[in-house]
């Protein structure tokens, strides 16, 4: 029943975790152990004394290639978060300038550099759409009120 593929049983498909490669490997090598320490049970104490060092070796080996997966694992779980700060982080600092919006889902602040805003901005839209109240006059107010100065040239068609 573990490994059957039969449709009648009562449980949902949801319910059923497929077992990883990793999770299988693991649990092969646990009962190997688990049979070579029953096997040797009773020279148990003879063992220990006589394969201490190999047996203290072996079990931070264990542990530490344990250590190993999980960073791995960690590492492939957070890249696509890791790959999205990367492109994000020039414009998500308050420090950096100006608000410009939010991205799609809504969980983070754009923000456009003040080094790129304080040079020649073309703001494109069609007529009557609110461009000069929406985005020009926000600004200006934001870089009077922080005491820069500031020239507009709105040209009319």
């Amino acid at each position: 029943m573990f490994f059957s593929n039969d449709k009648s049983s009562k449980k949902t498909d949801d319910s059923k975790k497929e077992m990883s490669t990793e999770q299988f490997i693991l649990t092969l090598v646990s009962i190997a152990v688990a049979l070579l320490l029953f096997k040797f049970y009773r020279n148990w104490r003879y063992l220990h004394f006589v394969y201490f060092e190999e047996m203290y070796y072996g079990a931070v080996a264990v542990g530490l290639a344990f250590i190993a997966i999980g960073v791995w694992r960690y590492f492939q779980w957070t890249k696509a978060l890791r790959q999205r700060v990367d492109r994000l982080r020039l414009v998500w600092n308050k420090r950096a300038g100006i608000l410009a919006g939010k991205i799609t889902d809504g969980s983070i602040n754009l923000f456009i550099p003040n080094a790129v805003r304080v040079g020649h901005v073309q703001i494109i839209g069609a007529t009557g759409r609110g461009k000069t109240e929406s985005v020009i006059y926000p600004w200006i107010a934001r870089d009077i009120i922080a005491g820069h100065s500031v020239i507009l040239i709105d040209g009319k068609g």
